[in-house]
């Protein structure tokens, strides 16, 4: 993931889904903190890790995947 991205603050919507994405660094989604959706679906990453339960702006399955 390019660092750069954190300094995009007209950034609303970041779609990263059909990438091959095994991790996504929690300083980068603290960077990102005023995104209002991060679309993470179809990729290696099957679930949200314990501690970002609840943020609802962040998509890992399809609502027919669950």
């Amino acid at each position: 993931m390019p660092t750069t991205l954190s300094g995009a603050t007209q950034l609303y919507v970041l779609l990263l889904c059909g990438n091959q994405l095994k991790s996504f660094s929690d300083d980068l989604l603290l960077e990102l903190c005023n995104i209002a959706k991060l679309d993470l679906r179809k990729n290696l990453i099957e679930e949200l890790p314990s501690h970002w339960k609840g943020m609802t702006q962040i998509l890992i399955k399809d609502h027919e995947e669950d």
